[in-house]
């Protein structure tokens, strides 16, 4: 994805052995460099490295943490480097890229920031790396993270489970921490630990957290198998192998995503052209529902209205096609009518016409046989 400059610059950044001070570590973009530039074996394909790649973890396991990779298709868009819409729907659009072909759906970054380049996120499949081996995605400084709205949307259109967890964390926090970070050493039960065992460590796999609606009391860290987002499930496991979960105490946790962003967005297809923006209770930011604009604290008249207008129309259409029917009618019946009384008028005159004819025929047989006999007959022989 990057130019040969972009590769030259590579073994110069910065490792990711800190997150800057107050920046959220669930949405960071960072660089996974080129493989000879990594202080560890990935054990990654040769496609992954030397790519930007979005964190989706909240916390950090043994410092590890899981990414999505990000990919520029070759300075295509999806409709035209993808002819199929399964694979399409693996990829998540980054603005300043156009919105999803298929679902509408398009990410942004915070302070809307911008990657180099059109970028989209593979939800395809979920790696796991060391976050030290991680780049910063620029050597100036500038942090690119996506907002909280599209954090949102990336873990929910990818099958996992939102956090209630404030992953704006400190630079001192340190990498590799068993405890989550933005938590505390006294939020864990004595002898518990956060993070959830890896039966197969060949398989990728990444931490999600269950939605408070599942357990009210309790937050679940649950590890879930990657696989499309039209068949995923946050509650798969791992060959038949149950995922492991845990508990920490309700009365210290925070919420990662709150509140929402009205953010202008694609309709989705098959909608009018209306204005929509996002509602949900503060409590349950991980709901993603669109709804018609207010109307001025009105919906219910506006719907009624908008519902008595067609049903309006739908009466007049009918009565203008019964209308129609009945002309159509009344005309072939006067058509009928007319024909009716035109042979009436004409009856008279047809009868007195042939009776003439049949006399004028007889006239001239008369004539025709008084001829012959005046012919073949002696006279005065009848």
């Amino acid at each position: 994805m990057p130019q040969a400059s972009h590769l030259r610059s590579a073994p110069r950044r910065q490792l990711l052995t800190s997150i800057p001070n107050g920046v959220q570590l669930a949405g960071y973009i960072a660089w996974l460099p080129r493989r000879d530039c990594t202080n560890a074996n990935l054990g990654l394909d040769e496609g992954c490295y030397n790519h930007p790649v979005v964190i989706i973890s909240p916390l950090v396991q043994g410092d590890e943490v899981g990414i999505f990779l990000i990919t520029s298709l070759d300075d295509n868009d999806l409709a035209t480097k993808y002819r199929s819409k399964n694979t399409r729907l693996n990829y998540l659009p980054i603005a300043p890229s156009n919105f999803h072909p298929d679902n509408g759906k398009l990410l942004y970054l915070e302070d809307q920031a911008k990657l180099r380049k059109k970028s989209y996120v593979n939800t395809g499949r979920q790696y796991r790396v060391p976050l030290s081996s991680l780049h910063p995605y620029c050597n100036t400084g500038r942090v690119f993270v996506l907002d909280k709205h599209s954090y949102q949307e990336l873990i929910c259109y990818a099958g996992l489970n939102v956090p209630e967890l404030d992953s704006r964390v400190s630079s001192s926090q340190p990498i590799g921490s068993s405890v989550p970070l933005g938590c505390s050493e006294s939020s864990l039960h004595p002898g518990e630990n956060l993070l959830p065992t890896e039966e197969h460590p060949d398989v990728p796999c990444v931490v999600s957290i269950a939605p408070p609606q599942m357990n009210n009391n309790a937050m679940e860290y649950a590890s879930t198998v990657p696989s499309h987002p039209s068949n995923r499930s946050p509650n798969d496991s791992v060959d038949g192998h149950a995922c492991s979960s845990v508990t920490s105490v309700q009365a210290e946790r925070q919420r990662l995503l709150s509140g929402s962003e009205n953010r202008p967005r694609a309709n989705l297809y098959g909608t009018n052209a209306r204005r929509f923006r996002r509602h949900g209770p503060a409590e349950e930011p991980w709901l993603d529902k669109c709804m018609a604009e207010d109307c001025g604290g009105l919906v219910p008249i506006c719907g009624s209205l908008y519902l008595l207008v067609w049903m309006c129309g739908y009466v007049l259409a009918a009565y203008a096609v019964v209308y129609a029917f009945l002309w159509a009618m009344w005309a072939v019946g006067a058509g009928i009518a007319w024909a009716w009384h035109g042979f009436q008028s004409l009856g008279p005159l047809v009868i007195n016409g042939l009776r003439d004819v049949v006399v004028a025929l007889h006239h001239v047989f008369d004539t025709v046989v008084n001829w012959a006999k005046a012919l073949f007959l002696p006279d005065g022989t009848h």
